[in-house]
């Protein structure tokens, strides 16, 4: 993908991802996040979690 599309493509993605944001800020806290995938949108609270080192 060229630079010129890539810059376009991340504003359109700025700029849809913004209601969304508004959302989280007046219904999440800030362990929340909202995945979004062709099929619908989840909202998720991960309030425990812990991460490890990626293996090869």
């Amino acid at each position: 993908m060229d630079s010129k599309k890539s810059e376009e493509m991340i504003k359109e993605l700025e700029n849809a991802s913004k209601p969304l944001l508004e959302f989280l800020y007046k219904y999440g806290n800030p362990h929340t996040k909202i995945i979004v995938e062709m099929d619908g949108a989840e909202m998720v609270s991960g309030e425990c979690a812990c991460k490890f080192e990626v293996k090869d």
